[in-house]
């Protein structure tokens, strides 16, 4: 009777690590998915802060070149040609 219960607690405990080792599996890919995902997101609003900046220059060198516009502070010398 005494090797019947230790037959039962051994398969009970098995049966419990193999769900937990399961589950953790589970667990690891959920998280290389999401690390992945992270990953994905990181490299999209790297490309999206790219294009602002550069978007930011170009409306800069815009408005200077063809607006004349300066930014506060800034001194503006003009240059006449002597004829």
């Amino acid at each position: 009777m005494l090797a019947v219960s230790f037959v039962i607690l051994f398969i009970v405990v098995a049966v419990g690590w193999m769900q937990s080792r399961a589950d953790l599996v589970k667990a690891r890919q959920v998280l290389d998915e999401r690390n992945q995902q992270l990953t994905e997101a990181r490299m999209a609003h790297d490309e999206l802060m790219a294009l602002v900046d550069d978007e930011d220059e170009y409306i800069e060198r815009k408005a200077r070149d063809e607006l004349d516009m300066v930014l506060p502070g800034e001194r503006v010398f003009i240059i006449k040609n002597g004829g």
